[in-house]
């Protein structure tokens, strides 16, 4: 009898599921975010300038025009005409263009080391901004926290920490729901593969919508 009135034995809270899936997705986005060279993810520089904007109190960036490109196809051209619609222009503060720090993407035989001879403007400047006319809301923390830096390698590292942070944080309510059986971890780990993971890494609204 006395047995069974013991009040149960409970494992220290670091080893239950919920805090485990959040120390170990954690230390995965970590690791992206610190091994990516600066702006190295898709249209990176484009979310970077927006949240900077964002940031310095400009909610959205003066008009821009560009003539569309004659003779493409339907299809190319419906494109241009969407990127056109969503493209501003926006003051990039001294020192801050993001613009030449992604000099290896897509070429996989140059080292990224190629970035530390880059020398960001020393004056204030415009930069066509794809992204210049998307939701604000994806890029209010990051955008926030941008205010504080001065270089632009710097604010690449900065922006992708605010960007992870909510998406990160829904991730640990979906293991502290999912910690309860066996089968819904199993389903969370499904959901959460090596690309949504690379994506909540990167200074995008992506990573939030996967969040």
């Amino acid at each position: 009898m006395i047995e069974l009135l013991a009040p149960p034995v409970r494992s220290p809270w670091w080893s239950r599921p919920a805090p485990l899936l959040a120390l170990g997705y954690s230390l995965l986005v970590g690791a992206w975010i610190l091994a990516s060279p600066p702006f190295a993810h898709p249209d990176e520089e484009d979310h970077y300038l927006r949240a900077l904007s964002l940031g310095l109190g400009v909610w959205v960036g003066e008009p821009a025009f560009f003539p569309l490109t004659p003779g493409v196809g339907a299809r190319a051209w419906a494109r241009e005409a969407y990127v056109r619609s969503t493209t501003t222009f926006v003051r990039v503060p001294a020192g801050l263009s993001p613009a030449g720090f992604a000099c290896n993407r897509g070429r996989p035989g140059l080292s990224a080391a190629c970035a530390n001879d880059v020398r960001p403007a020393a004056h204030e400047d415009l930069a066509f901004v794809m992204t210049g006319k998307y939701a604000p809301t994806a890029y209010l923390v990051p955008g926030a926290l941008l205010r504080a830096i001065h270089a632009a390698p710097v604010g690449s590292l900065i922006g992708r920490l605010g960007s992870c942070a909510v998406p990160l944080a829904l991730v640990l309510v979906a293991g502290t729901v999912c910690s309860a059986g066996r089968v819904r971890r199993a389903g969370l780990l499904l959901v959460l593969t090596p690309t949504a993971i690379a994506t909540i890494a990167s200074l995008n609204p992506s990573g939030l919508e996967i969040g």
